[in-house]
């Protein structure tokens, strides 16, 4: 088995396609990191209002539940909101 590249300098080179292919890299683990800091903050906000809807429910005042704002509103399949342009 033979190597691909004949040194470190070589590999990093990428015989002249270094700027395109690390580029690329670069760009897929910046994206792989937003990705993942914003599926931590996303977690985090759906398990706070997951127990404030517990702790309400245990109370039992249900009409004090608060609607989060970061949630969709959901409709029926089908339902168009006409409010929007």
């Amino acid at each position: 088995m033979t190597p691909a590249f004949d040194s470190v300098s070589a590999f990093f080179a990428m015989g002249g396609y270094a700027p395109y292919v690390w580029t690329c890299y670069g760009a897929f683990f910046g994206c792989l990191g937003l990705l993942t800091l914003m599926s931590v903050r996303r977690r985090r906000v759906v398990e706070a209002d997951l127990r404030r809807f517990c702790r309400l429910a245990e109370n039992g005042d249900r009409a004090a539940m608060p609607v989060s704002d970061s949630a969709p509103e959901v409709r029926p399949f089908g339902q168009v909101d006409q409010s929007r342009p």
